[in-house]
């Protein structure tokens, strides 16, 4: 099957935690990374989402460890509308 990934920024204006962590970060830009594969067995190409992750720290913070959260399109669309 035939994956593509997208990879994007994407800015929080406040602190935020992600679904069912107890864990704070800081407003400031991520690098989100979109998993789409491919649908087989139809007359055009399509696609649908595999998996979409954060990555934490936020760009531009020191170089360290980075932490790859998982989020499904439900969770971001919250987040993206509580921080709005």
């Amino acid at each position: 099957m035939n994956n593509r990934i997208t990879t994007s920024i994407i800015h929080f204006d406040h602190p935020f935690q992600f679904p069912g962590s107890g864990k704070t970060h800081p407003a400031g830009d991520y690098t989100l990374i979109r998993e789409d594969e491919a649908i087989e067995g139809i007359s055009w190409m399509a696609y649908r989402c595999k998996s979409i992750c954060i990555d934490v720290p936020s760009i531009g913070t020191t170089k360290g460890q980075t932490e790859r959260h998982t989020v499904d399109q439900d969770e971001l669309t919250a987040m993206i509308d509580w921080d709005g």
